[in-house]
């Protein structure tokens, strides 16, 4: 602003702090000028009014009078030419449609089958499709592949885009990785960790423990989270040092990570204390045994006394959820990090027949769920597939372990996880059936689609009605063509929401093809 201007701000102020009943606001000047004119204007009926109007009047002045702000930066350089085609016209409706919010929860396997067939997205959708991965993680896997040059200069203009930047077609070299973890912020290292961990473990464990010293210690959790992509026991004495962080939820990411690792110290550390709580033994041979063939597995249980420091050093959380008492609690964490096949091997014996002794015990609500935080994180198949027979009771869960039917399930392979809901739909209850159900993330066969369709009713007159609210939960993973040939059928039983989501993923499928 101009020295009469300043001037005039002044009193304006001194008149607020004041008041006007003490100080009236300044007069305008008279020297002609045009800003004088517009103070002069703005006076009004009372001392208040007049001391806001022109107030407002030197507000807009001093923001007229600003010179813009300038970009020094060089502009970016354009990006490169792309090689891959374009999804087609018709799948580009498809896309735009979910990405306005219809059928959304078609996206996933929209962008899986658009990478598999080689396309890139067009640019007009570029931007909303960023935006949308960046609060879905979900929608990450196939993004590298998909956004093409473009995005991936797109993404470069943005931090919060970072994910999006795979380097293209080449593999970036240490120097350039180097650069990038220099240059980005805390929010887009973890991702960029991920990507190098991708293509080399050892190189991304090395970029971390650079700067690891010097990290913020609210930053450092994340950025271990990321050293699950590729994770193996080279990982081991890194995370093992981590276990003497300062900070709780640093000590707690490599507690996490150790657990997945079979041949750490701290997986050696918690058999040790196990053995000494569960004991499982092959059992006498009595009657059901001879008829069985084989002895019966025992279990026995004894609960841990205390958690001490060592315990918690290990990532053993001591205060237990609502409802459930300390010392099992601890039990229940410390099996949790336990490879399930260590109590098969003891007792001799398959999985089920384990699960099976310890459902007769007093500690099956415990068990249970601790082989099944333990089976994911050691991705042992056979413990999983005899642990998803095995409802859970009490849904006990561990932080950051997911030990959920469909965790277990995706531990199997499809014709195993597929042969698991078959039994499911044939034997089991409603609600059994629909808990397995609802938990599949694969893709349903035909074979699975129509078994399910003929058990709710939709194939016949029959039919159990109690499965028919899960339709809308279903329909994303049904196989589409399976359920429209069923229209030929019963074309009455094919109608609703969940009708209209089939129908949009067999169309949005067939225009992906190539």
């Amino acid at each position: 602003m101009s020295a009469a201007a300043d001037r005039h701000w002044a009193g304006l102020l001194h008149a607020a702090l004041l008041g006007t009943g003490r100080q009236p606001p300044p007069a305008a000047a008279q020297d002609g000028s045009a800003l004088a004119c517009a103070l002069a204007a703005a006076a009004g009926p009372t001392p208040e009014d007049t001391l806001l109007a022109q107030a407002a009047v030197l507000a807009a002045w001093r923001r007229a009078a600003r010179a813009p702000a300038r970009d020094e930066r060089p502009p970016a350089a354009s990006a490169e030419e792309e090689t891959a085609p374009l999804c087609p016209p018709a799948a580009r409706r498809h896309l735009a449609t979910m990405l306005g919010g219809t059928f959304a929860q078609a996206l996933p396997e929209w962008l899986e089958a658009a990478a598999r067939a080689g396309f890139i997205v067009p640019p007009e959708l570029l931007p909303a499709l960023l935006h949308a991965a960046f609060n879905d993680d979900g929608l990450r896997p196939h993004l590298a592949s998909l956004v093409g040059a473009r995005g991936r200069w797109l993404a470069a203009q943005r931090q919060e885009w970072a994910f999006a930047i795979a380097g293209g077609e080449r593999e970036s070299g240490e120097a350039e990785e180097r650069d990038g973890w220099e240059v980005l912020g805390p929010a887009a290292r973890p991702a960029l960790l991920a990507r190098v961990r991708g293509r080399s473990p050892a190189r991304g464990r090395a970029l971390l423990e650079s700067t690891w010293a010097q990290e913020a210690p609210r930053e450092r959790a994340a950025l271990l989270a990321a050293l699950e992509t590729g994770l193996s026991m080279d990982d081991e004495p890194f995370l093992e040092a981590a276990l003497d962080d300062r900070r709780k939820d640093v000590r707690a990411a490599a507690a996490q990570l150790l657990s997945r690792l079979s041949g750490s110290r701290l997986v050696a550390r918690m058999t040790e204390r196990a053995r000494g709580w569960l004991a499982v033994s092959p059992g006498k041979a009595g009657l059901l045994a001879r008829v069985s063939g084989g002895a019966t597995p025992v279990v026995d249980v004894r609960l841990p006394d205390a958690c001490d420091a060592a315990m918690e050093r290990d990532g053993i959380v001591p205060k237990p959820p609502y409802g459930m008492g300390e010392r099992a609690w601890w039990l229940l964490q410390v099996v949790a990090a336990v490879p399930p096949g260590t109590w098969s091997a003891a007792a001799g014996t398959a999985p089920g027949e384990l699960l099976a002794a310890a459902g007769r015990g007093e500690w099956r609500d415990i068990l249970v769920p601790a082989w099944r935080a333990a089976a994911v994180r050691h991705a042992d198949a056979a413990w999983a597939e005899a642990l998803v027979a095995s409802p859970l009771r009490r849904p006990w869960t561990l932080p950051g372990v997911d030990g959920s039917a469909g965790a277990l399930l995706d531990l199997l392979p499809a014709e195993r996880a597929e042969a698991v809901a078959l039994a499911a739909v044939a034997d089991r209850d409603a609600a059994e059936a629909s808990a397995l159900l609802s938990s599949i993330r694969r893709q349903w066969s035909p074979e699975l689609t129509r078994a399910v369709l003929d058990r709710i009713g939709i194939l016949s007159f029959g039919g159990d009605h109690a499965l028919r609210p899960l339709l809308a939960s279903l329909a994303p993973r049904m196989h589409p063509a399976a359920v429209l040939d069923a229209v030929a059928v019963r074309p009455q039983a094919f109608t609703g929401a969940w009708a209209e989501l089939l129908h949009h993923r067999h169309a949005m499928l067939e225009a992906l093809k190539r």
